[in-house]
């Protein structure tokens, strides 16, 4: 963990660009159980990164977790994110 409360850590990740995000999911074992099995922080990442596309819009496109939805659909809406 970066601070011991989950919630605070959540909120520091989505401050990351998404390089130094996953770095940090690879290099952290904490962080990665936030990384890997919170999908959740991923939906949140998602409604924060893309405010302006309606979370019905992302659903219907959505087959996986929130988390590879990210990490292989919508990262390519957002090359400069990298």
């Amino acid at each position: 963990m970066i601070t011991g409360n989950k919630d605070i850590d959540r909120t520091i990740l989505n401050r990351l660009d998404d390089e130094s995000l996953f770095n940090f999911c690879l290099s952290n074992k904490e962080i990665a159980d936030i990384c890997n099995n919170d999908d959740t922080f991923w939906m949140n990442r998602i409604l924060m990164r893309f405010p302006d596309v309606d979370i019905s819009i992302l659903k219907r496109f959505k087959k996986n977790s929130w988390s590879d939805y990210y990490i292989k659909d919508l990262r390519k809406l957002n090359p400069s994110n990298v």
